[in-house]
């Protein structure tokens, strides 16, 4: 597709009970306040939240079936949400990933292949469409995505983040030096990138949105440097971990082994890598608990039924496996193009966007974790994805879904206790106690003004 047409401002969503109605039936089959509500003559329009952690890879999600890594929001997300097991990205780095899933384009379509070909104000972008819509579009976090001109006619407000990484402990002639494995971020909290655009997010949920909005929240974790607060950093044992994919495995490209020796990872031992495959895994955690104080907002501010959270990121990262860091532009393993990573849930259309693909085990057919580690009594054994027996998600009844939110929330706190997580399969939507599904309808109208 060349050509882009601003199809999803013409998309509306309105419940199968009610038609367009804002409200739900009573035991006699109406509702006195939807009737009279002046919204009873136009359809819900739902509010979204883009949370995009970068380089997070599904595979070190608990969802997906890491039995070490914290992730009770994560897991909570895609048992209540939908989970996809076949999502790929197009691109192995950033902004190529970005452009491409904003617009709906391959990066060759308009060449965006490289991390400084941003999208123009010619070109279309998600963004652009909703705010023409009248959505308040704000932004929190890093640009891999817009060029300088691109950002009047996309977005309502923009604010980058500050530093959130410790320092580089080796120096320049230490092989250790290109592994990327710094100190722990030991600043404010408050201060660090990832949390204060979250906060952000948080503040204006809190100040009440006159308007419909959309909140993209591009964010830096778990990107190298590998560097978190504590206790995340050592949240997890390294000891702990299987054995990464070795370095040297056959019919790996020939990249691999000069960018090992080109950075000098090959004098890097094993130990070192484990280290950094542990600091990913807290990185990730300490995204999953940014994301359970956004979803609580929601809750807090009567947002949750009204808004689509949209969890899911650019790619991958080797953190440690196959003897290598970070990403390449055309590489193309399981760990960085299948990013497996992307979730959702919420509002009433709820997904949870995520990726899967080839078994990225298939150098040893099942999950090498102690049996201690592999399963516990609240949740099934893990799988590998050569396997025929998968265990589906656990579900809680929709009754049950404001303790499972109290539950993961106290869980997200009690580091560095590390959760269980549910087998690899893609569940569908449990609405809310008392609501009635919602199901998007298209019509031909132009997009309404904001209720």
């Amino acid at each position: 597709m060349t050509n882009a047409a601003p199809l999803l401002p013409h998309i509306f969503f309105q419940r199968k009970d009610v038609g367009p109605v804002a409200g739900n039936r009573n035991s006699a089959g109406t509702d006195e306040c939807a009737r009279n509500s002046p919204l009873a003559t136009r359809p819900l329009i739902m509010n979204f939240i883009f949370f995009i952690p970068d380089e997070l890879r599904a595979e070190s999600v608990g969802c997906y079936g890491h039995p070490l890594v914290s992730t009770p929001n994560m897991d909570a997300l895609a048992a209540q949400g939908t989970r996809f097991d076949q999502c790929h990205v197009q691109h192995t780095v950033c902004t190529p990933s970005r452009c491409s899933f904003m617009t709906g384009w391959y990066p060759h379509v308009r060449g965006h292949r490289t991390l400084w070909h941003l999208l123009r104000p010619d070109e279309p972008n998600l963004l652009k469409y909703l705010k023409r819509a009248g959505y308040d579009v704000r932004w929190w976090g890093k640009n891999d995505l817009l060029s300088t001109a691109g950002f009047a006619d996309s977005v309502s407000s923009e604010s980058r983040g500050r530093g959130m990484f410790g320092r580089n402990p080796y120096s320049l002639d230490d092989p250790r030096y290109y592994s990327f494995l710094y100190a722990p971020y030991d600043g404010p909290l408050e201060e660090h990138g990832d949390y204060a655009n979250v906060m952000g997010a948080i503040e204006y949920l809190r100040a009440g949105p006159q308007q419909p909005f959309m909140l993209y929240l591009p964010l830096v974790f778990p990107h190298c440097p590998y560097s978190a607060p504590q206790p995340w950093q050592d949240l997890i044992d390294p000891d702990e971990l299987p054995p990464l994919r070795p370095a040297g495995l056959p019919n790996r490209p020939d990249f691999h082994e000069l960018i090992r020796q080109t950075r000098r990872l090959d004098e890097v031992d094993d130990g070192h890598l484990r280290k950094v495959q542990a600091v990913y895994l807290g990185m990730t955690s300490f995204m999953d608990h940014l994301l359970g104080m956004l979803l609580e907002t929601l809750e807090e501010t009567g947002h949750a039924d009204d808004t689509t959270v949209v969890y899911f990121s650019d790619h991958g990262d080797w953190a440690g496996d196959y003897g290598l860091v970070e990403k390449w532009p055309s590489a193309v393993e399981d760990v960085l193009s299948a990013c497996r990573s992307s979730c959702a849930r919420r509002g009433r259309p709820a997904m949870w966007s995520t990726s899967r693909s080839r078994c990225s085990t298939s150098w040893r057919p099942h999950w090498s974790w102690p049996a201690s580690k592999r399963s516990t009594p609240t949740s099934p054994a893990r799988w590998c994805p050569r396997c025929t027996a998968r265990p589906a998600i656990p579900t809680a009844p929709s009754s049950s879904r404001a303790a499972m939110r109290a539950t993961n929330r106290t869980a997200s706190r009690a580091w560095p206790t590390a959760t269980s997580s549910p087998g690899m399969q893609a569940t569908s939507t449990i609405p809310k106690a008392g609501s009635s599904r919602i199901t998007p309808t298209a019509w031909a109208a132009p997009w309404p003004s904001a209720p």
